[in-house]
């Protein structure tokens, strides 16, 4: 695996958890004090995962990058806005969605022809809200359920 620009290699490490007892707090604990460092150390770099069709499948870091700025990408009124706002909200019910048994998840349908700013959009979106992003194809023909 290689990282976008600069082609260096990527080192992949395994690291296993185990707990012992029922409360698994601590290693929770423990995981989320490391993404918050990490993303103080980020300086606003995303990271993009594209779906594998190797042997192993799954995701592979394709590139590091600096997230766009929302004024790159011209949309239709206040759709930047809106979408943003309603990203920022999702991302601090996750609670909310529990308490009730629904699955917390969210989906944004981009739509138009090739360069539109579909990609850029999403760039934007991964950058102002310090999240990474997995591409797939869904045109892919070894993408299925799994």
């Amino acid at each position: 695996i290689t990282t976008g620009y600069d082609r260096r290699p990527l080192t992949m490490e395994t690291l296993t958890l185990t707990c012992f007892g029922r409360d698994n707090g601590i290693l929770q604990d423990i995981i989320q004090e490391a993404l918050e460092k990490k993303l103080q150390m980020s300086d606003g770099d995303i990271n993009i995962y594209v779906l594998s069709s190797g042997w192993m499948g799954g995701w592979e870091m394709a590139m590091s990058k600096k997230g766009r700025e929302k004024d790159t990408v011209v949309l239709d009124a206040n759709i930047s806005d809106e979408l943003l706002h309603d990203a920022r909200t999702f991302l601090q019910s996750q609670k909310w969605y529990n308490d009730r048994g629904i699955p917390y998840r969210r989906g944004y349908l981009l739509y138009g022809p090739p360069g539109c700013g579909k990609t850029s959009f999403t760039q934007v979106i991964a950058g102002e809200l310090r999240q990474d992003m997995c591409m797939l194809s869904l045109s892919d023909k070894n993408l299925n359920d799994s």
